[in-house]
């Protein structure tokens, strides 16, 4: 059986062909991250909503809560 490479030297050769695209890498890792981000953190203030102003009916905290998520512009 002939010899096999190992599965971290093969991965690190293949790194290699990447290096051209470092920097497209580098910023699409980024980018990636920071949408998972703004996932969790909609996820997290949803949540926030729900519990303190839904789920006791207090419309005023509802209304601070619209009106601040309506506070940039849209």
């Amino acid at each position: 059986m002939p010899d096999t490479p190992r599965y971290r030297q093969t991965f690190a050769r293949l790194l290699g062909f990447l290096r051209p695209y470092k920097l497209s890498l580098i910023v699409s890792i980024v980018l990636a991250a920071g949408s998972q981000g703004a996932q969790i953190a909609l996820i997290w203030i949803t949540e926030r909503v729900i519990d303190r102003a839904l789920i006791p009916h207090d419309r005023q905290k509802l209304w601070v809560f619209v009106g601040a998520s309506r506070a940039d512009g849209r």
